[in-house]
Parts: C-alpha cells; structure tokens; sequence
C-alpha cells in the first residue's frame, strides 16, 4: 500500500530550537486530515532543529473487547506504529505509545491534539513546560457541549484552523486565540491537466463513514447524476472498505497516497463535498489546486475558501436537488466551470503550507 507522504521540503534550521511533545488520541489507522495536519507540523519543526516526540494514546485500545490493562497495553505497543503504512516522518522524530500519564517525558512545550488529549494535558503536574490546545473541530460527536468548552478554559495557548472555531473558542474562554488556517502541499496538489482536457462528465468525491460528512447525501447525488449523464465517471477516495451498492458509475480508492489523489483530482472536471461540518475542509481546497470546480455544501469550515458564484456553487447541507443542478450547470456551461476552475486554483495558491507552518513555529517560540 502507497504511504500517506507527509510534507518533505521544509524551512532552514533555526537557531532557536525546543523539545516538543505531540499527543495524537489514538493509533492511527488510515489516513486522515487532521492527523496530516499535525504531522506535517511534526515534520516542519523537527527540521527547524527542534526535539519532536509524537504519543499515541492507547489506554483505550480495544476496551470493549481487553479487559486486561497490561494485555492492552502489549497490543498498544504492537500497532502504534502503524502510522509508518501511511505517512512518513522525518527520521529524527521520536514516536511512543502512550497507556499511563507517566509515560510522558519533560517537554519545553507539550501539544494537545484532540478533546480527549487536552482533558488528559490538563491533569498534567502543573510545571514549566508550555501547552499548546490544537483546535481542529468541534468535537462534539464524542462528547457533550459542556465538555467541550470546559477544554477550551484549560491554561493552553489555543490554536485554531478557522475563524468559525475562533468565535466558539474565544465565547468560553479569556484567552487570544491564534488562528492559523490549514493548508496544502501546492507540489503535490497542483494543476497538471487543463480543465478543457478532462472527460466532459467526470466526478471526483471523499467518502467517510461519520455523519457529519454527509457521504449518503453524495451516493443519492451520483445516482441522481447518472440517470442524466450516462457517460459519467465518478471516482471515490475512501479510508473504509469499500461500501455496497455504489452507484455504476463508481470506482472507489481506499487509503492512497496523497500523490494519487491529486492525480485523481486532475482527471475530473468536479469535486463534490456533502459536508454537514468540519473544522475546516481540506479536500475541497485540494481539489481546488488541481483545478477541479467544486460543488460544496455551506457547512463552516468550507466558508474558509469556498465563495458561492466565485470560486465554487455552494448548497444548503443535505440539499441534494440543490447540488444536482450545481454540478448540470458546470457540466453544460464551459463558461461558468472554467470561471470556477480557474478562480478555485487561484484561492489554493493562498494557503500554502510553508506559510502556515512558519506561523506556527513563530506561535511556539513565543510561548
């Protein structure tokens, strides 16, 4: 299987250099947004000069089914680094399973990552080591309301990847936050194959299995599209099997490498995303750098880039009418999908990951 290739060229070595500590909330098992996210500033600060050490928490591996505590923590220190079949990291990075709080070694900063990794920070010895809470998403699909603001009002230095969580961190706590948007790989995610040379009717889309991507509103879409448009091709990219019952017109990819999703993205004139929410969205500004028009849903994190009538057609959530008549007005007006196209690579181009990864090794040297 191809390897999720986390970013390889990075900035110079800096003068100024910490031991940091990143805790990732569990083993990973696929590749994933947020996780790319995290480690492709791993990679970036480790080639700075600084200490990197990524956790893997496994305390709750396999609970329902181990009972064991010291069975569980074998197995922990079996898969954690399971991460090697999908990214890579700089070789000298430090990586650790995680099962017991002592397992974690003095940092100069210590970086949580997740809800559940900034509630075990916090019960951390209070001592010198600077924190830093990571705010990808709102997590509340594995915990409530109430717990999530609490998280935010922990004494961390908080870091979101959109201004829509900047205003729900800022509401429940007294702290600056700094808003660092996440960004792409522009030599990786790129336009290679003009829009004009593409299949006419042709379809690229993320599949994920959690309700809040909407992936079900997609599937009713395609099969919607194909009753129209016999000739479409769709091309699906998912981390699961590979679900029953896809409409014909599918071809499914399960856990590529960012190469060949790029790849993917410039063989198809559109990219559709269903979204009801996410922290931010990046494969919609992926597919934006490689010159697919996007069809998005509104959902928050999609409002970091995607303009309706600009650079994108944008839906309510769950609209799949709405997004059908999207995708037939850019399949029967070249005008209007050029427009899209061309102004979508033009918005990618703006958040490149040098840029956001120099802001956060500023944020952390100013800690």
């Amino acid at each position: 299987m191809d390897k999720e290739v986390c970013i390889q060229k990075v900035a110079k070595k800096d003068s100024t250099n910490s031991n940091i500590g990143i805790i990732l909330p569990h083993i990973i098992f696929g590749p994933g947004g947020g996780v790319k996210v995290i480690l492709e500033y791993a990679n970036f600060l480790a080639e700075k000069g600084n200490t990197v050490t990524i956790y893997f928490m496994t305390y709750n591996l396999y609970c329902r089914w181990i009972k064991w505590e010291f069975l569980r923590r074998i197995v922990g220190k079996l898969l954690y680094k399971r991460y090697r079949k999908y990214y890579n990291l700089a070789a000298n990075i430090k990586t650790c399973d995680l099962f017991y709080t002592n397992d974690i070694k003095q940092h100069d900063v210590l970086i949580a990552t997740e809800l559940r990794t900034a509630l075990l920070v916090n019960r951390l010895p209070k001592n010198s080591t600077k924190l830093v809470y990571f705010v990808q998403g709102f997590e509340t699909w594995g915990s409530d309301e109430e717990t999530v603001f609490q998280t935010y009002q922990f004494p961390m230095k908080k870091v979101v990847v959109s201004k829509w969580l900047e205003s729900k961190v800022v509401e429940h706590c007294n702290d600056k936050v700094a808003y660092i948007p996440n960004s792409i790989d522009l030599s990786i995610f790129n336009l290679k194959i003009p829009i004009r040379e593409r299949k006419p009717h042709t379809i690229t889309l993320h599949y994920r299995t959690m309700e809040c991507k909407g992936s079900k509103y997609a599937i009713e879409l395609i099969s919607k599209l194909e009753e129209r448009y016999p000739d479409l091709e769709t091309k699906i990219i998912g981390v699961s099997k590979c679900p029953k019952d896809l409409p014909k017109s599918c071809k499914y990819y399960r856990s590529i490498a960012p190469q060949k999703v790029a790849s993917l993205n410039n063989i198809s004139r559109i990219f559709v995303c269903t979204s009801l929410e996410e922290g931010f969205g990046l494969p919609g500004l992926e597919a934006m750098a490689c010159g697919c028009a996007l069809v998005t849903t509104d959902y928050a994190g999609g409002r970091e880039y995607a303009i309706d009538g600009e650079n994108a057609l944008v839906s309510k959530p769950k609209d799949v009418d709405s997004m059908f008549q999207n995708v037939v007005r850019l399949f029967e007006d070249e005008e209007l999908l050029r427009k899209i196209s061309n102004n979508g690579v033009a918005t990618a181009k703006k958040f490149e990951f040098g840029r956001s990864a120099e802001d956060f090794w500023k944020l952390i040297k100013g800690l």
